[in-house]
């Protein structure tokens, strides 16, 4: 993820206003919590998250499924996402024991390749990040988690992805990437994922997917900026404009998907 525009942060907070994308989540995490024997996630001490952000949508996910977390390890490479996050942690989580590093994913599992840790992970969080790692890379990540990030795990770890599922629906916010950029990079679909991850023998425990609406009518530098993220350039309002009407006529969708996966890493205990 090389390519961070200036202004993410508040840019993802206007984003996410454009959608009811926040409301469903918090009813999907309510399901989750539901299922909580199955999925084994209450007994969690310990837990990393990727690309964190501010931390609005992890934090939200361990107060509900994880009341017992004593240490949280986050890795951030916005500075403003990486200081609100460090704000909101002191603020939802009090007595958790906590480090943010502000750094890329890649950065930081090649640090801690080059030491010798004895830090332990119950879960990791991937949330909404895996669009912006090139597939090598992805495969890359997996792999590490286990031989440098994973050589404590707990024997009944899990890493919880969230990731846009139907892609191939004909008004998945993705395709304006293509508009944009005829050869932009694939975007990973959660089938992708899900394929990724098995093929690197992780095992999925549990999925569950959430529809939500979007709306970018009058679009604005929010969405720009997330263009740009990407595609990993600048994107002008016209050119965005053009993409937007190419896919959405009325400039919005009810038609928005995304999946919350739950796989096990049992395997690599």
């Amino acid at each position: 993820m090389a390519f961070l525009p200036t202004g993410y942060n508040s840019a993802y907070v206007g984003f996410r206003a454009r959608s009811n994308f926040s409301e469903k989540f918090t009813e999907t995490l309510q399901t989750m919590k539901n299922d909580e024997d199955s999925l084994g996630l209450r007994a969690t001490t310990s837990c990393i998250s990727f690309g964190t952000g501010s931390g609005r949508y992890e934090l939200e996910s361990i107060a509900l499924l994880m009341p017992g977390l004593r240490s949280f390890t986050a890795v951030e490479p916005d500075a403003a996402s990486a200081a609100e996050l460090r704000l909101n942690v002191q603020r939802h989580l009090p007595n958790v024991s906590a480090v943010v590093h502000q750094m890329t994913t890649e950065e930081f599992v090649k640090s801690q390749a080059e030491v010798e840790s004895e830090s332990a992970y119950d879960v990791v969080l991937l949330f909404s990040i895996l669009y912006y790692v090139d597939e090598g890379d992805r495969k890359l990540l997996y792999r590490k988690l286990v031989e440098d990030l994973g050589r404590t795990f707990d024997k009944t770890g899990k890493v919880l992805v969230i990731n846009r599922s139907r892609t191939d629906h004909p008004e998945c916010m993705m395709k304006m990437a293509h508009e944009l950029d005829p050869n932009c990079r694939t975007i990973p679909s959660s089938d992708d994922i899900e394929r990724e991850f098995s093929e690197e023998g992780f095992s999925l425990c549990r999925q569950y997917e959430f529809q939500f609406w979007q709306d970018f009518t009058d679009p604005d530098t929010s969405i720009l900026t997330m263009f740009s993220l990407i595609v990993r350039r600048p994107v002008e309002l016209e050119e965005m404009r053009r993409a937007i009407s190419a896919v959405w006529k009325n400039w919005k969708t009810e038609e928005s998907y995304l999946k919350i996966m739950v796989f096990n890493i049992a395997s690599f205990r």
